[in-house]
């Protein structure tokens, strides 16, 4: 299944990835009382030719991770991309792909992927940010 992405906000400050580009996304918090797990391996690709907008694909069988975190993990991108401090605010020409993961019957919620991906991607890009400065 792939849908198209819109971001909120202004757009002024697009990035797009020059390869392909895996990402690993996890969340895994072990406490006394509530467990958090969340795995996702994102791929980000560019489309050809430029300009084009930003898709989100997934790719994951249903046993790895259910498709009812289909919204938490794109909510989990996008939150990366409009954080304050972010260096770019939306993607363009890019395939968003999930490609694997894994998740707990007890232990995964919503939460626990927008967290995994929000942060597997905060720290992309900002490597991405600092490597292209």
């Amino acid at each position: 299944m792939e849908i198209q992405v819109c971001f909120r906000g202004d757009r002024s400050r697009p990035f797009s990835p020059e390869a392909a580009t895996p990402i690993t996304c996890m969340w895994v918090r072990q406490t006394s009382g509530l467990d958090h797990y969340a795995h996702a391996e994102l791929l980000l690709e560019r489309i050809d030719p430029p300009g084009q907008d930003c898709f989100y694909s997934w790719e994951v069988p249903e046993s790895k991770v259910p498709f009812a975190y289909f919204d938490s993990i794109l909510d989990g991108v996008k939150r990366a991309l409009e954080a304050e401090g972010s260096p770019y605010d939306h993607f363009v020409s890019t395939r968003i792909r999930v490609i694997d993961g894994s998740h707990n019957d007890i232990d995964s919620k919503y939460m626990d992927y927008v967290v995994a991906c929000f942060t597997g991607v905060r720290d992309y890009i900002s490597k991405v940010a600092v490597t292209s400065a």
